[in-house]
Parts: structure tokens; C-alpha cells; sequence
């Protein structure tokens, strides 16, 4: 109950063009396709008015949140829910034809400006046909904090899985996560602590087992009696073999021995019993290893909830195989590779490389986590 809690807050601060206390930047995602706006929100640094001078706003103040039918609209004057007819492909990036959810006859745009590669530099508003428009820049990321997320965020070249079996051991810090059951998009911060991991996991049992012991003289003689053998010729067989299991018994010691002044010589009867003592020893054990390989994917999240909690939210899964399976029309940067993770319970888990065999996104159920770069 308390995840959906949290979904549900995105859903809330989304419709009603709530305020986010952070500016979202220039490198943060790209946008190749109209499908890549639905659950982005912006957040601009900076607004023009053209033939005006251009002013800094604090992060918050205006933002546009993008669903598959309405843009939702934060800021002074211009707050409210536009319905959204379609989204046209324009040469300089996407513009939405929109109409006032309240009052059809308000009808305006959002033109998305993007730059050489497919990020948004700029979003250029007109409320209506009677407004003129006013453009929003989108912040350039601090030089600071761009370092110390680069060290921190795994990146689309980052790490390479050239085969399956590679991907034990591996672990992915993800930048963006998308919401697919609350049509948001969310961008990850370190404090976020959003990390996936795969394990494998090596355990050794040993077992210890202890042989059947050996028959006694008595026994073994009585197993060798042969039809027409004399009470007499028993007991010189039982004689000789008696001599010659003493006399190996005697042999085994003088290998170790060591001449010590005082030491008992060799061949003397407690020599014999410690010999055999040790034979017995060590023919009665028998050890059975046995190695175990269990796989495994753990994924980790900080997750905040509306009364001000937070939650270490860990989820564990265990992998019952690894299947691979090649797109090969995708372009060079495109999702090539897809690495099916089947579970021993639930449904499988997915993640997807590019053509160089680099992470690009994991989903896990409705969340998908992309790398940074995309």
C-alpha cells in the first residue's frame, strides 16, 4: 500500500501541475520519438517573452507535464489543463496542438525545441491565439554536478555484457526510471540510491561418508574355505596371514620414523597398533563435495512517501535461466540485444544492450530504468 502511495503522489503532482524544486536539464533525456514526451514533466530555468527581456525563474515556478491527452500547466497566468489534439514532427523537434480542457475556443501550442541530438533546449508556449507566445529555456547542467554523476550513473557505453554468462557480477546504476503503470518519468538523483545488481552465489556442501568396514579374520577365512580344505591346512593359512598382515603393519611406520635418542625402535608392538589405527582412520572417511550456483537479481530503491517517510526497498529475485535474443534491423544505437531473465517465480525480468553489447535499460514489471544518455 504504501508504493501505490507513492504512485499515487506522482499522479497528483502531475494533473495538478504541481511544483518540483529542481530544474530539469538539457542532458537529462533525449527525445527521438513523440512517445518519449508522455510522463516527462519540464521544468524550465529561464522564460522570454519576445521583444522583452529574458528573466530567471526559480525552479518550480513554471512547468509542463506531458500525458498522452492533456499537458498540464504550472505557472503565473498561464496555469491549467490543456487538452492535447496531436503531436506533429515539425524540423526543429515536435509541436502539440492544444485547446483548453475548460474553454474550447482557447486553442494554442507547445513547440519542443531540440538540438542537434535530440535534446530540449527550449519550449515555446501560446496559451491562444490571442497571447503571444513565451519561450522557456530549459537549464544547461552545472559542470560539477555533470562530473559527479558521470562517476555515479552507469552510462549507455559504460558497461559492456559481451555474453550472457558475463552479466554475474555486474551492477547498474540507473538515470531515468518511467512509471509505465503511472505514465510518469522520473528522474534519479544519487540519494536515490536505485541500483541493480546480478549475483551469483557459490555454495559448497561437503559431505562426509564412512565405508563398510572390512570383514573379520574370522569371516574372511570362513569365505575362503574350499570344499575338502583339512581343519589343519585352516590353521596354516589363517598362520600366514596373520604373519603377513603383521609384517605390513610393522612397515608402514619406518617411513615416518625419525632415530631419537630414547626413541622406541621400530617393529615393536605399539608401532604396529598406532599403523593400523591410522589405516583404519583414514579408509573410513570418504569426503563428497558438492558445489551449488545460484543466480540472482536485486534491485534497490529508496522510495519517498507522502507522510515524509522513506523506505530501503529491496527486491530480490531468483534466476532460473538467461535467454538471448537479437534484433538485428536495429541501428547502431538502437536496443539490439535483449537478455530474457526467467525467474523461478513471477514473470521475467528484461535487459536490453545496444549493438556494442552496452547496457541500455532494464524493465522489471511496469519500470523500466534507462542508463544515462538516453
Amino acid at each position: 500500500m504504501k508504493h501505490l502511495g507513492f504512485v499515487m503522489i506522482l499522479l497528483l503532482g502531475f494533473s495538478t501541475g504541481g511544483a518540483q524544486d529542481h530544474y530539469t536539464y538539457v542532458s537529462d533525456r533525449k527525445f527521438s520519438d513523440p512517445v518519449d514526451l508522455v510522463g516527462y514533466n519540464f521544468c524550465p530555468s529561464a522564460m522570454e517573452i519576445r521583444g522583452q527581456v529574458e528573466e530567471e525563474v526559480e525552479p518550480g515556478t513554471y512547468s509542463f507535464g506531458i500525458t498522452p491527452s492533456n499537458l498540464y500547466v504550472n505557472g503565473p497566468e498561464i496555469k491549467g489543463v490543456y487538452s492535447l489534439n496531436n503531436i506533429n514532427t515539425t524540423d526543429y523537434g515536435f509541436k502539440m496542438l492544444l485547446m483548453n480542457a475548460r474553454d474550447p475556443t482557447i486553442q494554442g501550442h507547445l513547440k519542443v525545441i531540440l538540438n542537434s541530438v535530440d535534446q530540449v533546449e527550449a519550449l515555446i508556449f501560446k496559451r491562444s491565439t490571442q497571447e503571444p507566445e513565451v519561450i522557456f529555456y530549459q537549464a544547461a547542467i552545472p559542470k560539477g554536478l555533470s562530473e559527479r554523476e558521470g562517476v555515479y550513473f552507469t552510462d549507455l557505453l559504460d558497461l559492456e555484457i559481451s555474453h550472457p554468462d558475463s552479466l554475474w557480477g555486474q551492477k547498474i546504476y540507473p538515470f531515468l526510471k518511467i512509471h509505465h503503470d503511472a505514465g510518469t518519468q522520473e528522474r534519479l538523483v544519487p540519494s536515490d540510491s536505485t541500483s541493480i545488481e546480478f549475483i551469483e552465489r557459490i555454495t559448497v556442501i561437503e559431505k562426509i561418508k564412512k565405508k563398510k568396514k572390512k570383514k573379520k579374520k574370522e569371516e574372511a577365512l570362513v569365505d575362503n574355505i574350499e570344499v575338502g580344505t583339512s581343519q589343519e591346512d585352516l590353521e596354516e593359512s589363517a598362520a600366514e596371514e596373520e604373519a603377513v598382515e603383521v609384517e605390513e603393519a610393522v612397515a608402514l611406520p619406518q617411513t615416518d620414523l625419525v632415530e631419537d635418542e630414547g626413541a622406541m625402535p621400530p617393529g615393536t608392538e605399539a608401532d604396529v597398533a598406532a599403523a593400523q589405527a591410522a589405516l583404519e582412520e583414514t579408509e573410513g572417511i570418504v569426503k563428497d563435495i558438492k558445489i551449488v550456483k545460484e543466480y540472482f537479481v536485486v534491485v534497490r530503491s529508496i522510495l519517498s512517501y507522502e507522510d515524509g517517510s522513506v523506505e530501503d526497498k529491496i527486491w530480490e529475485f531468483p534466476v532460473k535461466k538467461v535467454t538471448e535474443r537479437e534484433d538485428a534491423l536495429a541501428g547502431p544505437m538502437e536496443e539490439r540485444y535483449q537478455l530474457e531473465i526467467s525467474l523461478l517465480k513471477g514473470d521475467p525480468l528484461y535487459l536490453y544492450l545496444t549493438s556494442k553489447r552496452t547496457v541500455s535499460s532494464f524493465e522489471m514489471g511496469p519500470k523500466q530504468f534507462l542508463m544515462r544518455g538516453h
